[in-house]
């Protein structure tokens, strides 16, 4: 396996999913904007492991374990928000959760956990030079 090139993908990926993001948030589809959020953060840990490890990153969604899986420091608080934003994945994916994420995205609270997962994507690349 070409450690490197498969990082890039995952690095590549991120950005792709970063933009789709952006773009749902200005169309004011906030939680598609959330879920793509989600996406693009998950990409970037999973880039970090499969340099450390040099075996493919897990299937997983779970934040928290691909930060522990990157051997990242994380704060509780920073361990609660991963837990939110990996959420987003499931609620804005499945009928049961669907409607009720949709009613809680507003613009506001989109807007709260971009600035979080802003944060979050600074700190994840900090890890990654």
């Amino acid at each position: 396996m070409d450690i490197e090139r498969v990082a890039h993908y995952w690095l590549t990926n991120a950005e792709l999913k970063w933009s789709t993001a952006e773009s749902l948030y200005q169309s004011k589809k906030y939680a598609d904007s959330l879920f793509f959020y989600h996406l693009a953060i998950e990409s970037l840990p999973k880039a970090r492991v499969v340099r450390i490890t040099h075996v493919h990153a897990s299937h997983t969604h779970d934040l928290v374990e691909l930060a522990k899986r990157a051997q990242t420091e994380m704060s509780d608080e920073r361990c609660e928000e991963l837990k939110t934003i990996t959420t987003f994945n499931l609620k804005a994916r499945y009928p049961d959760e669907k409607f009720e994420f949709y009613q809680r995205a507003t613009e506001d609270y989109a807007r709260l956990w971009i600035e979080k997962i802003n944060s979050i994507k600074l700190w994840i690349q900090g890890y990654l030079k």
